[in-house]
């Protein structure tokens, strides 16, 4: 009996006897092993497929010999054959898998002693899964049943998806409730049926400023190679109008005073008041003889906030007229004596204020009583001026008589 192994080179029959008779060659199985005649008493047996076939040689008789057959079993092993996964195969995340490629040792396709070529049929396989991770390459249907294979199991990869997630700028205004951070996927792209889990956030702060808009727990998930690109939020100022109050008073000589100012806000946000800003206010009333009676313009300057653009209003200063009581006193004189000064006396007279203009009285020198009136004595515009006459008196003059 013989052994051989698929794909060997074909073995040569060539019995010789005293026998002069020719020889016939057989096979029990031509689909193990088929016989070809190489010439009249010799030939050749190549291996076909793995099995066993019966080779049977036959020699009839001649004048001297008898007749003789000889029959041997011919057994076709497997060809050992190694199958190599090509190393580092791999895809990413998301993507249909690619046709899984091999090496093998005889290499594939090449030519056996038995004019067959390694050849397969089937294909590789590996381990289930679509998410990334590891798997493993297996023999999966790949066969020859003329092969006894030999097969390492090798790794294959699915890559983690590369995104970028891009967060989009925003703004507000300062004491505004924080918009909705969004962002875009501005590189790759998601899987069809993916979503994200997770909130962006942004540092903490509320005053006007630029603050940092972070991923936080925003993901697509472990399948995904993220890398995000930030962006900012930013408080822009909020504006706060301050209006200072109209101010009255009655004419006193002074100076309006800063401290009799005020002013009121509007458009304080956050729990914000007046006394959250800076610095100190600067009242300026216009004109150069602000103590006396007029309307003034008066301004606000001198406040500021972070977090505010400051517009300020106006407003006037007014100062009005005193009230003044002039009364003319009651004189007398002698009859053709010369008149006495026409005097009078004030009430609400501010210290230091000063007439002009004179009194006077109705016409006559004869006794009697004569009412002194105001010609244009006056205290000026600061006033309104109450005028109360009074009187001169002209007595009759003594007169001595000598005998």
């Amino acid at each position: 009996d013989t052994i051989i192994t698929f794909g060997d080179s074909d073995i040569l029959l060539t019995p010789t006897s005293s026998n002069t008779a020719d020889y016939t060659f057989t096979s029990s199985d031509s689909s193990v092993a088929s016989i070809t005649t190489t010439s009249t008493n010799t030939a050749a047996i190549r291996n076909l497929k793995v099995g066993s076939a019966i080779i049977t040689i036959s020699q009839g008789e001649d004048a001297n010999y008898q007749a003789k057959t000889v029959s041997y079993t011919l057994t076709v092993n497997p060809l050992p054959v190694t199958v190599t996964p090509t190393a580092t195969q791999s895809k990413t995340y998301g993507e249909a898998d690619l046709t899984l490629t091999y090496t093998t040792t005889p290499a594939l396709s090449s030519s056996l002693n038995n004019s067959s070529t390694v050849t397969f049929t089937g294909s590789l396989s590996r381990t289930l899964g679509e998410n990334a991770s590891t798997y493993s390459i297996t023999i999966g249907t790949l066969t020859n049943t003329n092969y006894a294979l030999s097969f390492t199991e090798t790794d294959y990869t699915i890559n983690r998806r590369p995104i970028t997630i891009s967060a989009e700028a925003k703004t507000k205004v300062y004491g505004a409730t924080d918009p909705s951070l969004t962002y875009t996927i501005t590189a790759g792209s998601i899987v069809s049926g993916d979503s994200a889990s997770g909130v962006l956030t942004r540092t903490s702060g509320e005053a006007a400023g630029t603050y940092t808009i972070t991923q936080n727990t925003l993901t697509y998930g472990s399948n995904y190679d993220e890398t995000y690109q930030e962006e900012y939020l930013t408080i822009t100022n909020a504006t706060v109008t301050l209006t200072v109050l109209d101010y009255t008073k009655v004419y006193d000589k002074q100076f309006i005073e800063s401290s009799n100012l005020s002013f009121t806000a509007t458009g304080l946000v956050n729990g914000d008041t007046i006394d959250s800003l800076l610095g100190t206010p600067v009242y300026t009333v216009s004109g150069t003889a602000t103590n006396t009676v007029g309307t003034y313009s008066i301004t606000l300057s001198g406040l500021s906030h972070p977090s505010y653009n400051i517009e300020y209003v106006g407003a006037n200063a007014t100062i009005t007229p005193a009230t003044l009581t002039i009364t003319a006193n009651t004189l007398s004189k002698t009859y053709g004596d010369a008149d006495p000064e026409l005097t009078h006396t004030t009430i609400g007279l501010i210290s230091g204020d000063t007439f002009t203009g004179t009194l006077t009285r109705t016409v006559g020198e004869d006794v009697g009583t004569y009412t002194i009136s105001n010609d244009n004595l006056t205290y000026g515009n600061n006033y309104i001026e109450v005028f109360e006459s009074g009187t001169l008196t002209i007595t009759t003059k003594a007169v001595t008589v000598t005998a």
